[in-house]
C-alpha cells in the first residue's frame, strides 16, 4: 500500500506517473494539486471522483502569511498591492 502526494502537476508530467501506476491496487492514493480544473477532472478516479477547489485565502490571512512582521507603511501597502495583483495566496 502507498500513499504519494505530489504537487502542481502538469498534464505532461500526469501521463508519466499515471503510466507507472497503472496496474497498482484499488487501495493505494495518489493525491495531487493542480491549477488544471479539466486536469484535475480526468485524474480523479478516471474522470468521476471527487475535486476539491480550494479558494484563495482573504487579504488579512494572506498578508500574515506572505509578510510576517512587516512594520513599515511603505512595505505594508506594498505587499498588500502585491497580494491584490496575485489574488491572495
Amino acid at each position: 500500500r502507498y500513499l504519494i502526494v505530489i504537487d502542481d502537476v502538469q498534464m505532461d508530467e500526469w501521463r508519466i506517473v499515471k503510466s507507472a501506476f497503472e496496474h497498482s491496487s484499488t487501495s493505494n492514493r495518489i493525491i495531487l494539486t493542480t491549477t488544471i480544473q479539466p486536469m484535475a477532472n480526468m485524474c480523479s478516479s478516471h474522470g468521476n471522483g471527487y475535486v476539491y477547489q480550494m479558494d484563495t485565502l482573504g487579504e488579512e490571512d494572506s498578508k500574515k502569511i506572505a509578510f510576517p512582521g512587516i512594520r513599515s507603511p511603505e512595505l505594508e501597502h506594498g505587499s498588500a498591492a502585491l497580494l491584490r495583483k496575485c489574488d491572495g495566496l
